[in-house]
């Protein structure tokens, strides 16, 4: 994804050929590749994600809420659901949004390791605190934070 300028904002190697995609009203780009639906973001976290699994090759022409519009190969307009907590979680980390990121968190729909290491990642080290199970790991992410 590259602005204007030609200047790159964010990639992503793909195994498969993108289909088709669009921008929402986060500046994200929603694609489709054979085999999945995805999301890049337009910004500087150089974020990637994927919202699920399809069958069938669709041709995504607009994107809204959690549901992706998506033209069949027979031409027919299709709706697909998807999860996107994952993405309205990094979507309110981007814009630094905690109140958000915290309702998020606390509905339970989003754990693990993958969220803490990508909270690190995103030097919000002070939220994956709260989240870390291992003592060595929340000690090292105190000192990080500054927070013992």
């Amino acid at each position: 994804m590259l602005t204007k300028n030609f200047e790159l904002l964010n990639q992503q190697k793909e195994s498969a050929k993108v289909k088709s995609g669009c921008f929402d009203e986060n500046n994200t780009f929603i694609y489709s590749t054979s085999t999945h639906l995805k999301y890049m973001f337009a910004s500087e976290c150089k974020t990637t994600g994927t919202f699920k699994s399809i069958e069938h090759p669709t041709y995504v022409s607009f994107f809204m809420k959690n549901q992706v519009f998506a033209i069949t190969r027979q031409g027919e307009v299709e709706a697909i659901t998807v999860n996107n907590t994952d993405y309205l979680f990094k979507v309110a980390l981007q814009k630094k949004n905690l109140m958000e990121v915290k309702d998020i968190l606390s509905q339970g729909s989003l754990c693990g390791n993958t969220i803490v290491s990508y909270l690190k990642e995103q030097g919000h080290a002070e939220i994956a605190l709260f989240f870390e199970q291992d003592v060595k790991a929340r000690f090292n992410l105190a000192i990080a934070c500054g927070n013992i």
